[in-house]
């Protein structure tokens, strides 16, 4: 994975005003690469060069509409061999000789960016070796004692059949390798394929145990991804506001949109069974549709229905939903329930519509937002 040390020092710090001290119970990979600085620089950067040649704001689908993380260029600079490793940061001398050469290929970057775009030195500027130094080796020392040979220490757990949990973060559209939503998505793979590359583990059958796929009872995207399923009517700002849909990282507000069959059914097959969340945010809305298949352009031709996804993202960007499925809603307030047999009949049809379309079983179904309103059988 790659970590931003600044951000997981803000983190834990905040963790530790609430009283609450993981230091010493929070393991860094010593193999993981970092976000450095000038990842955050480039990365909004590069994105105005994207709507530059696209000729239209990032907002309006010119660019990637990036975090400015520093995210993509963090993760393009380790493919490119070109990044730091955690193992390299906490090792000052070390840190000091991989700076001499990472440097000028950022300066590369900067320069050509800054060029593109008509800004100035000023507005732009390169790096210093020794400045980069004098920021990185303090994170470093700070971070040291939670860096460990990670994988070992997971891979010893698993030859004592202990129980190991690994969460993706993102969803499947958002995953690198992804051809639908790309370039639309982030810089990593987010399947559960990259779980034993991630930990940095062989690939043993015997260490895999149930793969659980989550799912909203409603779908969301931010930033220019394609949704053909957009909600776009008074039940866009209901669902929004119910479902907190604010991105954790950039306080984004969430586009919500309908359920679609296609994409859910090519992410569930990624996956062994299935966890709702969030089937409370759909209370009181009278009918709720579900894309069956898709067509390109702005007219229905029926003949050339899609029910599989398009191969590339500007395919995908010109489809509409076709909303072969409309159940009714529910208006009890289920915040309370804790066995899905106790829903409301419209809720249990509308779960087992999801289970119909993805081939898989549910196995718990979120019915508010704190750790104990969850369903299950």
């Amino acid at each position: 994975m790659i970590i931003d040390p600044f951000g997981l020092r803000r983190e834990v710090e905040q963790l530790q005003e609430l009283g609450v001290y993981v230091i010493s119970r929070l393991h860094v990979s010593s193999s993981a690469k970092i976000v450095c600085p000038w990842d955050r620089l480039l990365d909004g950067a590069i994105d105005r060069v994207r709507a530059k040649a696209a000729g239209k704001p990032i907002a309006e689908g010119g660019g990637v509409g990036t975090t400015n993380r520093g995210i993509g260029p963090g993760y393009a600079n380790a493919v490119s061999r070109d990044g730091i490793t955690v193992a390299q940061l906490i090792r000052p001398e070390v840190l000091k000789q991989r700076l001499q050469v990472v440097v000028p290929v950022i300066n590369c970057m900067i320069r050509g960016v800054r060029q593109e775009l008509e800004l100035t030195a000023e507005q732009m500027p390169e790096v210093i070796v020794s400045g980069a130094f004098d920021e990185l080796a303090p994170i470093g020392a700070w971070l040291a004692p939670m860096v460990c040979r990670l994988h070992e220490m997971i891979r010893e757990a698993l030859m004592k059949d202990e129980g190991i949990l690994a969460e993706g973060g993102q969803g499947h559209f958002l995953s690198n390798d992804c051809a639908v939503s790309y370039p639309s998505c982030t810089s990593s793979i987010t399947t559960s394929n990259a779980v034993f590359a991630g930990l940095g583990l062989e690939l043993d059958q015997n260490w895999i145990g149930q793969n659980i796929g989550v799912v909203k009872a409603y779908q969301t995207a931010v930033g220019n991804h394609p949704m053909p399923t957009y909600i776009g009517n008074e039940y866009q700002g209901t669902v929004q506001k119910a479902g907190g849909e604010v991105g954790a990282t950039t306080g984004r507000k969430r586009d919500c949109c309908w359920l679609n069959a296609l994409e859910l059914r090519e992410a569930a097959r990624f996956c062994h069974v299935l966890y709702v969340t969030k089937l409370d945010v759909l209370r009181g809305i009278p009918r709720i549709p579900i894309a069956t298949a898709l067509y390109v352009g702005n007219h229905v031709p029926n003949p050339s229905a899609l029910t599989e996804l398009p191969e590339t993202w500007e395919e995908y960007m010109l489809c509409q939903p076709i909303y072969g499925t409309c159940l009714p809603g529910w208006f009890q307030d289920i915040s309370s329930v804790r066995r899905i047999s106790d829903l409301p009949t419209e809720a249990k049809a509308y779960l087992m519509e999801i289970e119909r379309i993805a081939g898989k079983r549910i196995i718990g179904v979120g019915v508010g937002p704190e750790r104990e309103q969850f369903c299950v059988w």
